[in-house]
């Protein structure tokens, strides 16, 4: 009996704590896709930025 009242909540906490590791998990990749998506627009920004003086020269 104390054995089986043991497993439910370890079950509920595994559970709980993967739900969680779910989470953070989905937002940590929504913040690095969202930087990544960043720099790469600023990279692009600065590239047209940097080409339009160079072709108006030329």
């Amino acid at each position: 009996m104390y054995g089986g009242k043991i497993v439910p909540p370890a079950a509920v906490a595994g559970t709980a704590s993967a739900v969680t590791l779910a989470n953070t998990g989905a937002s940590v990749g929504w913040l690095l896709f969202g930087g990544v998506a960043l720099v790469v627009s600023g990279l692009a920004l600065r590239l047209v930025v940097l080409r339009r003086p160079a072709k108006r020269e030329a």
